[in-house]
Parts: C-alpha cells; structure tokens; sequence
C-alpha cells in the first residue's frame, strides 16, 4: 500500500455546480444502482472526470456533451475488477465495459473538455453517493508516445500506477480527496482512476482528460509537525502510533499504526525507522525522515522528524504507544490499594475519572453528534466483551466488528452479566435499557421511513422495524429499504 502522493495545488479551480442529490428508487433497482461515486473539481479537486463532465459543467461553463446516458448516472461507471490484468475490455475502459456508457469510448485529440493540470502533487476528489467498503484506488496515467486518435487500450496507459491507496476496507468519507504525485507529461493526456470495492467483485472506473502546461512542476511546501524519539525498546505486541492533531482537535483518520513483530523491529532505533516508512506508505498530507528540501524523504534509524503538508489544514503530531506489557503494570499498580485485578478495573470505570481506564458496561449506541467511544473502551454487547480499536467509534460489534476486538470483562461492579444480576443497576444491556424508567441511552427501534432527496438517511447501527422484522443497517448513509437493499441491512433484536 504505497501512496505516492502529496498535496498540490491546481491550476484552475474548478467547482462543481449545481450538484442535486437524486431521490432514491426503492424496489427494483440494480445491484449497479447502489454503487456511486465520481471523480469532481469541487472543493480542491484538480480535475473532473470525462462522465462528470457531462453532468456538471467546470466553473469555466465548459462541459461535455453528447454522453449519452452517463449525463443522468456519472456515478454508476462500474464494472468488473482487477484492471491490468481483468476488468473491462480494451476499447472499453472508459465506460468500464458496460454498453450503457459506450458513448465514454469515443476517443479523439478533441472530443473531450479538458482540465488544465501540473506535474507534481495533485489532489484528485471523489464524492462518494454510496461509499462502498473500499479495497484501493489506483491512478494511471497514459504513456508519454500515447495516441490521442485512438481508442484507449491498456497499451496506451503506463500500467504501473503513479498513486496507490489503500482502502483498509473501510468506508471513505462520502467527500474523499488523495494526493498524488502526478509523472510529468506535456500537452493532452488521460488519466484512469480506479476506485476498487471491497464489498463486491466490481470497481468503478473514470477517466479523467487532462492538459499540461508543460512547464508548470508544482511545488508543495512542508514544515515539521512532530518527531518521532526513539526512547525505549519496545515488546512484540507493543503498539506506537501518531496521534495527529488538526484545529479541531485530534484526528484519527490520519493516524498510522505500527505493531511490533519481533524482538529486532521492537529495538528503538529500529521501530522508529520502521514508524516513518510506514508514515511515509500510509499518508499523503504526512510524512517522517530526513528530508531533502525538495520531495525526498528518508526514515532515518534514530530521530525521525514529521513534516505536515502546509495546505493540510493538520498541526501538530504526537507519538502514542499502547504496551503489553505496561497493561499489565497498570493493573498490578492500580492494585497497591490492596483491590483484587477484578476489583481494580470495576473500581476505575466507576471512577468519575476514567481517562486510561476501560469502560465496562453495556453498548449504547452512538450518532453522528455524540463522541462515539475510543480506542481501549469495553463494551458488552448481546453479553460478550468487545473492547474498541477504533476512535471514535459510533458502530456497534454488530454493525461493524472490524472496529472491535473481543475481550474479557473483569469488572465486577460494572462489567459483566452475572455481577449485573447483583450490582449496579446500569451495569448489564437489561439493566441499562430499563433503569428508572428512562429510555434516553436505549436503542429505538421506529419503523422505517423510506428517506428522499435531501434527507440524511440512515446510519451504521440504526435500527428500524420493517414487515415487523428488526435491521440494523449495515451502512451509511442508507437511503434503501431492507427489502429493495438487503445487503445494507442485517436482522437483529430491539435492545
């Protein structure tokens, strides 16, 4: 998963106008029809690709015509996967093998608009209308000798891609940008952005018509954010990871995570070359090493200074480590007060201060505007123990068991089922859902109410009664029924 990327600044901006959020059908729709997302100039993108282009105009007024269908859907421009080596045709790569676009195959020196671009760091946006489980993007680009007048073949694109990145299979945000290094080209050339689902065996497919200047390489500008200081040797199992921080405060979305594998990765110097490599695989707007003032940026084993892309809108960087074996410490230490393991945890997530310390109680379901939880949080949820990788959290085990891990609950007080029986009130999913008669942290189970244009729609972890069945939607935003969108919704229990 490498990213060569990193931010750049377009030649002409190009906002998208007059973008309407289509009504959603209900029964009867394609699997296709849940799948959107396009390549747009809006909001620091650099260029908007060839089917956007017929729906939305550039703010220059210039857009494409005579696109046939994909004027209506630029973002259904799906098809199969695994481009080099499978995926759509040659000749076919532009409406990615589905006659529906054919018109997107036509081909000539000056059939499409194009938009103005730079070599160097770029910033190409997608804006996700169903933001599928993502395994990667990939960007490629077309040769140097390529031929305009011909149709586009893998023979006329450079095949390896100029950007690789990795998806995690995560959803994207539904306004997702990547910056990448852009190869330098003169005159006319395409660019092929590949958008890979992880939840199906399809990807989507746009191209993207771009003219060079020729002698216009952007330049990007960094400045140090951080530095990663090799103090201590860690264990195999430790974690070290960044904590980046934006004028919000902390953002998780651009931490990297670093577990050590081994006895020789876990000595200080080591992992923190180890750290910075990755740093530098993982990030766009973030990268670690020794810098050569230009665009090269070298882990060093030792000191590492982290440079924050200026444009970034990001701060400052922080290194945060999760031990083995200092967990372990802790439990023995918050134990001086002669409490048992057991006693100690339920002790502290009664505490009102429970910073470091695990919760231990039952899952209440988090939205958009709570806090969600964070990494280290316990959780009971349908009686087992899940404790949160993820932060911040608003999903449930259920809904989304990649940002949980399974654990065990010693918290007496607090914690488990059987101690809920005989302790605290609020401890247990029973007790939770019907303590003193106040429903405000329980989870509500409405019937459904098909969402429209406009609306937000259902999120990850909502539940609704539907043809008197509970679902838990699977996905986010949902705008589909579970009858007309099955595989967005999951049956489950009102709490």
């Amino acid at each position: 998963m490498i990213l060569r990327k990193t931010k750049f600044a377009s030649v002409i901006k190009q906002p998208i106008l007059n973008r309407t959020l289509m009504a959603i059908a209900l029964a009867g729709m394609s699997s296709n029809a849940l799948s959107h997302g396009y390549v747009e100039a809006a909001d620091g993108g650099v260029a908007s690709a060839r089917g956007t282009l017929c729906k939305y105009a550039l703010d220059t007024g210039e857009m494409n015509i005579d696109c046939g269908a994909v004027q209506w859907e630029p973002q259904s421009i799906e098809g199969d996967e695994g481009f080099p080596e499978s995926g759509p045709a040659d000749g076919q790569i532009a409406s990615a093998g589905d006659s529906s676009w054919s018109e997107l195959n036509e081909q000539s020196s000056d059939r499409w608009v194009k938009n103005y671009i730079s070599s160097g760091w770029q910033t190409f946006k997608w804006y996700f209308t169903a933001n599928h489980v993502t395994r990667d993007w990939k960007y490629y680009i077309t040769k140097e000798d390529w031929n305009p007048n011909a149709v586009l073949t893998r023979d006329q694109f450079d095949l390896d891609p100029f950007c690789e990145v990795d998806g995690n299979y995560e959803q994207p945000a539904v306004n997702t940008t990547h910056e990448c290094q852009v190869p330098e080209r003169e005159g006319y050339h395409v660019i092929l952005a590949v958008w890979d689902v992880g939840d199906t065996v399809n990807a989507f497919y746009n191209v993207i018509d771009v003219e060079f200047d020729g002698d216009n390489v952007v330049n990007t500008d960094w400045s140090v954010g951080g530095t990663i200081n090799p103090t201590q040797d860690l264990n195999v199992g430790d974690k070290v990871y960044t904590r980046v921080f934006d004028s919000s405060g902390e953002n998780s979305s651009y931490s990297t995570v670093l577990e050590i594998s081994s006895d020789e990765q876990g000595i200080a110097e080591n992992w923190s070359h180890d750290l910075a490599e990755l740093i530098n695989q993982e990030q766009s707007s973030i990268r670690a090493g020794d810098y050569d003032g230009s665009s090269s940026f070298e882990p060093l084993y030792g000191i590492n200074s982290i440079y924050l892309l200026e444009s970034s809108g990001l701060e400052s960087v922080e290194i945060g480590y999760e031990l083995v074996a200092d967990q372990d410490d802790d439990t023995t230490d918050d134990n001086d007060s002669g409490d048992s393991d057991d006693a100690d945890d339920g002790g502290d997530s009664g505490d009102s201060d429970n910073s470091g310390n695990s919760s231990c109680e039952a899952f209440v379901q988090q939205y958009g505007g709570d806090p969600g939880y964070s990494i280290g949080d316990v959780v009971i949820y349908d009686g087992v123990a899940y404790e949160s990788t993820h932060e911040p959290n608003w999903w449930s085990p259920g809904a989304a068991p990649q940002l949980w891990s399974e654990t065990t609950c010693d918290d007496s007080d607090s914690g488990s089922d059987d101690s809920s029986d005989s302790g605290s009130d609020n401890s247990s999913d029973d007790s939770s859902d019907n303590s003193s008669g106040d429903d405000s942290s329980a989870v509500s189970c409405p019937e459904f109410q098909q969402p429209y244009a406009g609306d937000s729609g259902y999120q990850v972890g909502d539940r609704v009664t539907f043809d008197g069945q509970v679902y838990i939607s699977t996905y986010g935003p949902n705008w589909w029924s579970p009858s007309a969108a099955p595989q967005y919704w999951e049956e489950s229990s009102c709490q």
